[in-house]
């Protein structure tokens, strides 16, 4: 086996948290990962993992090379779609991240125009927050990340580049049935009464709505629903008596006529999204395709 293979075994051994369970994500037996974990302590001549009854944790030898090797797992897969791109079409493996709400408006369109472009090449999906998955950008175990950009600046990371491509304004919505007063303080102290649904992820909704009550002198209402699923929270804001702040453009792309906007002065904020990326990246054609897409 070459040295790569054994690289994606430590990796697998690394996000899996054991020998057994990476063993059974590679399709491989685990005597056969446990020999190629031990090669490639051997050729490294250091230890990677302590190894105890309760199972396995890397040294701080490991630790170092972690970082290491993610950066060259994810170059060698950026050369893999380079050569193969020259000689039978961009091949290997693209991983990506995205945001919630790209998840649901771009992904559909991503994976359908990447696979029909470029039949070859493996692509690969990472769901989670900025701050989950910018650092992993970074480090080299995503290529690219879509969604918000302004939550960790990464303007001092000279490898990675990132690009506005549009700013998403947050709106509350409700089930369509609800009647709101005229009057503003009369609409607060009514959805004041309301079930809240929360995003996990998303402080600032919750900051917002603080804002609104605290701004209007009145209480300010509990999150009382909490989930990391904005279907489930577009879900539960059509039944009556809920109520959630989403993106605006998921309000237009899921128009079921079941939920509506609910026009609330004081309540106006947007978050800048776009496109997080290795500049290692900007010479794969599969990439500038993707780009020139989401920018288009």
């Amino acid at each position: 086996m070459h040295g790569i293979g054994r690289l994606d075994h430590f990796l697998a051994v690394v996000t899996a948290g054991s020998v057994q369970a990476a063993a059974r994500t590679l399709n491989i037996s685990q005597p056969a990962l446990s020999r190629s974990i031990r090669l490639l302590e051997q050729s490294l001549d250091t230890i990677l993992f302590e190894r105890s009854t309760k199972g396995i944790t890397l040294t701080s030898a490991g630790t170092a090379f972690l970082a290491k090797s993610r950066e060259i797992a994810q170059t060698w897969d950026e050369s893999l779609i380079e050569l193969n791109a020259i000689t039978s079409g961009a091949a290997g493996s693209l991983r990506i991240g995205m945001g919630p709400t790209y998840a649901l408006l771009v992904a559909p369109q991503v994976v359908e125009g990447l696979t029909r472009r470029f039949p070859n090449m493996v692509v690969s999906f990472e769901i989670g927050v900025a701050s989950q998955l910018l650092s992993q950008v970074e480090s080299g175990q995503l290529a690219l990340y879509l969604g918000a950009i302004d939550e960790i600046p990464m303007q001092n990371v000279d490898h990675v580049v990132q690009v506005e491509l549009s700013a998403h304004r947050n709106v509350l919505v409700a089930s369509r049935d609800l009647v709101l007063p005229e009057d503003r303080l009369d609409r607060l102290k009514l959805l004041g009464q309301m079930r809240w649904i929360g995003l996990t992820y998303d402080q600032r909704l919750r900051d917002a709505v603080r804002q609104l009550f605290v701004g209007a002198d009145l209480p300010v209402p509990s999150f009382s629903i909490n989930t990391h699923s904005l279907r489930m929270a577009l879900d539960l804001a059509a039944q009556p008596g809920f109520v959630t702040g989403i993106p605006e453009p998921i309000l237009r792309h899921h128009d079921t006529g079941r939920i509506r906007q609910l026009e609330v002065a004081g309540y106006d904020w947007k978050v800048r999204t776009g496109i997080t990326y290795r500049r290692s990246l900007e010479r794969l054609e599969p990439f500038r395709w993707l780009k020139s897409a989401l920018m288009a």
